[in-house]
């Protein structure tokens, strides 16, 4: 009785240790929404503005990189409400991973605005989590900026 008992306790300690294991290996592989912050300087531009856009990386252990062919997609908010992608045309070269973020950095880039469309738009980033600059780009995840809009007359 005492063995069986004892043997029923080491197999539930066992069992408890590889439940945990696998929690937090499935958790590091995980990126979530608030471990990606994307954010633009301002909520409000004229068409021929520059958008300064920052990208934290608040992840703990996860480096992210972004595509060689387009880092970003713009999308404009249509009449039906929904977000629709601006047209890109075929990416001409390797798409690498490039431009990585290692955990707990930030990175800033700046976007012209001549080509967009006034109204409600946002930019769609697409990130590689954990791969390393040069490896063939494959998108893991798909961030969001906050919405802003531009103004005026556009050029597209």
């Amino acid at each position: 009785m005492k063995k069986t008992l004892l043997i029923l306790i080491i197999i539930i300690i066992l069992a408890l240790i590889g439940w945990i294991i696998f929690i937090s290996v499935s958790n590091e592989k995980t990126t979530g929404r608030n471990e990606i912050s994307i954010s633009t300087d301002k909520s409000s531009y004229q068409p021929n503005d520059n958008l300064k856009l920052s990208i934290v990386n608040n992840s703990k252990k996860e480096t992210i990189c972004f595509s060689s062919c387009y880092p970003y997609y713009f999308e404009v908010k249509s009449k039906d409400n929904n977000w629709q992608e601006y047209p890109y045309g075929k990416c001409q070269k390797a798409d690498l991973s490039e431009k990585c973020i290692k955990p707990n950095q930030r990175r800033d880039f700046e976007i012209s605005l001549d080509y967009f469309t006034a109204g409600l738009n946002r930019i769609k980033i697409p990130v590689c989590l954990n791969c390393s600059e040069g490896d063939r780009f494959k998108a893991d995840k798909n961030f969001y900026s906050n919405p802003f809009t531009i103004s005026g007359n556009s050029h597209k």
